[in-house]
């Protein structure tokens, strides 16, 4: 059991807002009219027992709730709406599950490793208390998609730094920016991999019937989550093609260095070849090799392999090679 109780209850009337422990608080709130918001905050083990033995759940939806299934999915039953969200994990690096169940004039929530946008929802409750059941319902969505905003806005950020860094590079902008770039095309597909079915979730669910739920309103603003799910998707394919733009330059930057040195080296061997041809052919040890007996011959020789380079190094320069 949780120092922290084992769920979290809120009700739009504020017969009961506190975090608890025992079940039978929380049955004689769950039998009135008032919307009750229940965050439960047990393990898999044991919770879907407790959560089907309380008549919070019924079994079969129990079933679904604890279920280890990761994604985004919308479930309809005849009793209400079920849920599966993957949610911006504040613990580790990632997405974490959350479960919502939607029934008239009830809400349930759960995560395995706790729900970031639960909490966040609490604190607000806490400050503002709200006495509608919209307001709760979208409240909890809200959550989710800002933190998936605030992923965005995140990424948007490096991919600015990086392009900054890429307009004011010095020589070691490729050994820093690879690993960089690397970490961002991978967070941006696993942001468009969670992103994707999180709008086609929202989208259906706009056009779902939830029980308890002021349709006007509620489809109103569900509509609103829909578009924002919509623009973080537009707004990850626009990162994509930034990242795209940034690693196609920093792969001819590369090529274009890589060139050059490889430029310099045949320039640097163009200039050698014929002096090494000289000093291999006055080297070998045969007799009559011109000037060996000259005590000048030496001197004669470097002279003459400096002019040659004096003269190759002009030739050069007269071609544009250097």
């Amino acid at each position: 059991m949780s120092k922290e109780g084992l769920f979290r209850c809120w009700t739009t009337d504020e017969r009961l807002t506190a975090t608890v422990n025992r079940w039978q608080d929380v049955r004689d709130v769950l039998e009135t009219d008032a919307f009750v918001w229940l965050d439960l905050r047990i393990g898999d083990s044991g919770g879907q027992d407790m959560a089907a033995q309380s008549g919070v759940l019924s079994e079969l939806v129990a079933g679904y709730f604890f279920a280890p299934e990761q994604g985004h999915r919308l479930l309809h039953s005849s009793d209400g709406v079920l849920l599966f969200l993957m949610e911006p994990a504040d613990t580790r690096e990632g997405f974490s599950p959350l479960r919502i169940w939607l029934a008239p004039h009830r809400m349930i929530t759960w995560g395995p490793e706790g729900s970031s946008a639960a909490d966040a929802l609490w604190y607000r409750l806490q400050q503002e208390g709200w006495t509608r059941s919209v307001p709760v319902i979208r409240g909890l969505l809200e959550e989710t998609s800002h933190r998936l905003s605030g992923m965005v806005l995140q990424l948007e950020n490096r991919v600015d730094d990086l392009e900054s860094s890429l307009l004011n590079a010095a020589t070691g902008f490729q050994e820093v920016s690879i690993g960089r770039l690397s970490d961002l095309r991978r967070e941006i597909i696993e942001l468009r991999r969670n992103c994707t079915p999180l709008a086609a979730v929202f989208t259906e669910l706009e056009d779902t019937d939830i029980p308890g739920l002021d349709q006007e309103s509620g489809n109103m603003h569900l509509g609103a989550l829909s578009k924002r799910s919509a623009l973080l998707l537009s707004g990850l394919r626009d990162l994509w093609d930034r990242v795209l733009v940034v690693q196609e330059e920093l792969n001819h930057r590369t090529t274009e260095r890589t060139g050059r040195i490889i430029y310099s080296l045949s320039i640097v061997g163009s200039i050698f070849l014929p002096l090494t041809f000289l000093t291999g052919l006055f080297g070998i040890n045969v007799g009559g090799i011109p000037g060996s007996r000259s005590p000048a011959g030496f001197g004669l020789f470097v002279l003459a392999m400096l002019v040659l380079g004096l003269v190759e190094y002009l030739m050069f320069r007269r071609a544009h090679w250097l």
